[in-house]
């Protein structure tokens, strides 16, 4: 078997490029490091990214940096509701401690009234104001007071207007109408006081006169007893002599008393 041999191929040089050994710099400390920023890497990186990729991930930046803000404001908002419950709470306790007080003041002034005044005053009676905690509370209340004269009875009335006098007055802070009732009460005593002295002043003269009826009429008694003595001793003292009258009286029928003549 003849082989015939191969054709020569033409050999061709080849360039070699050549081959530069550079040698890491020797760093004496770790810590002067010195890396690329990360804004640097992540530009770098957005620069090898294709232009929807870019796209979405600028609006994935943006609805997270709108969440987050939301997240922020929201925060923001319930801090200041919370802010706004608190003061709110703060002013219905102020707002309970004044209607407590307040109706715990009313009631004893309306109480002080209907005590003293006794027959006199009415019930209390009370105006109510719902508070915070749905209670109701007296804010303002009044008692009935009959501050009118008895007529005809100067004494009774000075009782009557006496105690109404202290039922005006019986609250630790009387009202302006309190005072007013105080003032026709005091108006009445001083009227009753007038018609109850005119009216000793006229028991005294009507007792005066009548003790003087009463001397006179004694006197007049006296004179008359006086002349019924003088009369009867008048009698007494008469010239005519009754004993022979009464010696005739006492004669018994046999002895008459007769005259006979004899012929």
């Amino acid at each position: 078997m003849n082989v015939s041999p191969l054709p020569a191929l033409p050999v061709q040089s080849v360039a070699v490029a050549p081959v530069r050994t550079t040698q890491a710099p020797v760093i004496a400390d770790p810590s002067q490091t010195t890396l690329p920023p990360v804004n640097e890497g992540s530009a770098a990186l957005g620069s090898a990214r294709s232009p929807d990729e870019q796209g979405r991930a600028q609006r994935e930046q943006s609805q997270a940096e709108q969440l987050r803000a939301q997240q922020e404001q929201e925060a923001q908002e319930a801090k200041v509701r919370d802010q706004q419950d608190a003061e709110q709470q703060q002013k219905d306790q102020q707002e309970i401690s004044r209607l407590s007080a307040r109706d715990a003041e009313v009631r004893a002034h309306e109480q002080a009234h209907a005590a003293v005044g006794g027959q006199y005053a009415g019930a209390p009676s009370y105006t109510f104001k719902r508070g915070p905690d749905g209670r109701s509370y007296a804010v303002a209340g009044e008692v009935s007071i009959d501050a009118s004269p008895v007529n005809g009875d100067p004494e009774a009335t000075l009782a009557k207007m006496q105690q109404v006098l202290r039922a005006a007055l019986a609250p630790a802070e009387p009202s302006s109408a309190d005072l007013r009732i105080a003032a026709q009460a005091q108006a009445a005593l001083t009227e009753a006081r007038a018609e109850l002295a005119e009216k000793n002043r006229n028991e005294q003269v009507q007792a005066q006169e009548q003790r003087e009826a009463d001397r006179l009429a004694a006197e007049e008694d006296d004179q008359q007893r006086q002349q019924d003595r003088e009369q009867s001793e008048r009698l007494t003292r008469s010239p005519f002599d009754l004993t022979l009258y009464r010696r005739l009286s006492a004669l018994s029928p046999a002895e008459g008393v007769g005259f006979s003549a004899e012929a």
